[in-house]
C-alpha cells in the first residue's frame, strides 16, 4: 500500500519522540519558530517561564551589581521591554557611539573590565547609564539589609508590576500563556508570604537577593500544564511513545545512554543487587526498550 506524503498530515497526526529529556524545550523551540505550534504533554517547567528568569536575573543583579549580571539583566526580552516603556532604552546611537546598546554594553566592559555597576563609570556611556540609573530606580531601597521575609513581598510585588504593567506579546502563544500563569504563582507565594505571623519567631530574616530565591524555589519546582484546545505537534517522552496512536513519528534523541538510559551506578543498590530484589535493573531496562521500540516500528505509517 502506497503512503501519503508526510506533508499531507495535519499537526495533531504527527507525534515528535523525545528521547533525550533536555532536547525538549530546544524542539519546541524550534518548531514554534518555523510557525508549527508544538506542545508538551508533560507541559513547561515553570522555572523557564520569562517572569521567574527575570525574578532570578534581578535578584543576581541586586545581590552585588556585578557587571556581568547587569549585562545579563538587560538581554532579558521582558526587561528591555520595559526600558524601552519608560524611555531609558535609547532607540538611535548617542554620545558619538555607534550601534545599539547591547553593542555599547560589550564595548565598554572589554575597553574597562569593570567588574562592579555603581555611581562611577569609567568614560562616557550615556546608554549605559540612563538604563542603570532606572534599573536602581526599579529596585526597592534597602535591598542589602536583612528584613522578615514577610515585609519583601510588597516590594517584589511592585517591581514585578512596575515591568509587566503595560507589557506587550513579545513570544509564541504558548510563551504568553506560560507567563500569565507564572506570575499567578509568583503573585499566589507572595500573598503567602506577605501573611506569616512575623511574631511567631519562624519567619527568617533576609535582605532582597535572598528574598527572591526564596520565592523563585518555592515556585520554580511546578510545571505549566500544557494547553489541549488546538491542533499542535505533540512532543512525547520515550515511554509515552508505544501508547500514542498518532500515524506520524518523528524520533529524536535517539541517542547511546538516554534508549535506553543508563543511569550511574548506585554504590548501596548495585545493579545486581536490583537484580535479586526484583527492581527495575540494566537488564529489564534493555529488554523493555527494545520491546517498546519495536513496537514503535511496526505500528507507525512514517517513522
Amino acid at each position: 500500500e502506497a503512503l501519503e506524503p508526510v506533508g499531507t498530515y495535519s499537526p495533531d497526526q504527527i507525534t515528535v519522540g523525545i528521547g533525550e529529556a533536555g532536547l525538549g524545550r530546544t524542539i519546541q523551540r524550534t518548531l514554534e519558530i518555523g510557525g508549527i505550534p508544538a506542545r508538551r504533554a508533560t507541559g513547561t517547567a515553570m522555572s523557564q517561564a520569562r517572569p521567574l528568569t527575570l525574578l532570578c536575573a534581578l535578584g543576581q543583579y541586586g545581590a552585588a551589581g556585578r557587571f556581568d549580571d547587569f549585562s545579563a539583566l538587560l538581554r532579558h526580552i521582558d526587561m528591555k521591554s520595559y526600558l524601552e516603556h519608560v524611555g531609558a532604552w535609547p532607540q538611535e546611537a548617542t554620545d558619538g557611539d555607534d550601534g545599539d546598546v547591547l553593542t555599547a554594553l560589550d564595548r565598554y566592559r572589554d575597553s574597562t573590565l569593570q567588574q562592579f555597576v555603581g555611581e562611577h563609570w569609567l568614560g562616557k556611556s550615556l546608554k549605559l547609564e540612563t538604563i542603570h540609573e532606572q534599573i536602581e530606580t526599579l529596585l526597592p531601597d534597602g535591598r542589602h539589609t536583612a528584613r522578615m521575609l514577610s515585609e519583601w513581598s510588597r516590594p517584589i510585588a511592585d517591581m514585578l508590576a512596575a515591568i509587566y504593567a503595560f507589557h506587550r506579546p513579545v513570544g509564541s502563544h504558548h510563551e504568553e500563556v506560560g507567563l500569565v500563569r507564572a506570575i499567578d504563582e509568583i503573585a499566589k507565594a507572595l500573598r503567602q508570604q506577605a501573611e506569616l505571623d512575623d511574631k511567631s519567631g519562624f519567619v527568617p530574616m533576609m535582605d532582597f537577593a535572598e528574598a527572591i530565591q526564596f520565592t523563585f524555589e518555592r515556585v520554580a519546582g511546578k510545571d505549566i500544564p500544557a494547553e489541549a484546545d488546538c491542533a499542535a505537534v505533540e512532543l512525547l517522552g520515550w515511554l509515552e511513545l508505544e501508547l500514542d496512536d498518532a500515524p506520524v513519528l518523528i524520533l529524536s534523541g535517539f541517542n547511546e545512554g538516554a534508549i535506553p538510559n543508563s543511569p550511574t551506578s548506585d554504590r548501596f543498590l548495585p545493579d545486581g543487587a536490583r537484580r535479586v530484589l526484583g527492581l527495575l535493573d540494566d537488564r529489564r531496562r534493555l529488554a523493555r526498550d527494545r520491546m517498546a521500540l519495536e513496537t514503535i516500528l511496526r505500528s507507525r505509517r512514517h517513522l
